[in-house]
């Protein structure tokens, strides 16, 4: 009787742990969405030269949907958002209006849809009218074999790409931003005549990121 009245007692006691972790679970859970995530696809390109990270240090970061804080990096060359579990590296799966925070840098990654794929961008500015956001790339260049016994092979290597500028209208898709003033004026049609006095009298670079976040901010205001 004593045996049969503790194991009830232990069944009691794990009953109520995993109902107390469960509870912990969904409170983590602040949105529509559940944090899940896949094991990282194996690096079968063998020794390459650089770095397909920009930064390749775990850091504290705020899931928009999760509560804690947890470690991560971007791998601008897989478009992931990796942590660690033991030696083994995960990514975060990826849901539409998630946003991600890296808390020391005051960096934030929002997943968007271009062309039916979600992707990770920077989001640089948000504004009720114009956002500016900023898609980072990191290029893979394969081995070059020697043309001859003259000339030596090239290594593999990644190398940073030009950053690609976005804006969105509103709540409006991703737009590529351009890089001509005729085709910008053209995006931005609903100010074009306030615009064009603004480019003539402000000399904007649209390859500067800090031109282009100066122009969306004062076409909010416009």
């Amino acid at each position: 009787m004593k045996t049969y009245k503790i194991i009830l007692a232990l069944v009691i006691c794990s009953l109520m742990t995993i109902g107390a972790f469960s509870q912990i679970s969904q409170n983590n859970r602040i949105s529509q969405y559940s944090i899940d995530f896949s094991k990282s696809d194996a690096n079968n390109l063998g020794k390459v030269s650089g770095k397909q990270y920009i930064n390749e240090s775990f850091a504290s970061a705020k899931i928009s949907n999760y509560d804690s804080s947890t470690l991560l990096r971007y791998n601008p060359y897989k478009d992931e958002m990796e942590f660690m579990r033991g030696e083994e590296i995960f990514y975060l799966n990826k849901h539409e209006g998630i946003k991600i925070k890296f808390v020391n840098e005051n960096k934030t990654y929002i997943i968007k849809s271009v062309g039916g794929k979600l992707m990770y961008f920077v989001e640089v500015f948000k504004g009720e009218k114009v956002s500016f956001l900023i898609k980072e790339k990191v290029k893979y260049t394969p081995e070059t074999p020697a043309a001859n016994s003259y000339s030596s092979a090239k290594p593999a290597t990644f190398s940073r790409s030009p950053d690609v500028f976005y804006v969105a209208f509103g709540d409006g898709p991703l737009v590529e931003f351009p890089r001509k003033k005729k085709q910008v004026i053209k995006l931005f049609q609903s100010n074009s005549i306030e615009l064009k006095g603004y480019l003539k009298k402000n000399k904007i670079s649209f390859k500067k990121e800090k031109d282009v976040l100066k122009m969306v901010k004062d076409a909010n205001k416009m």
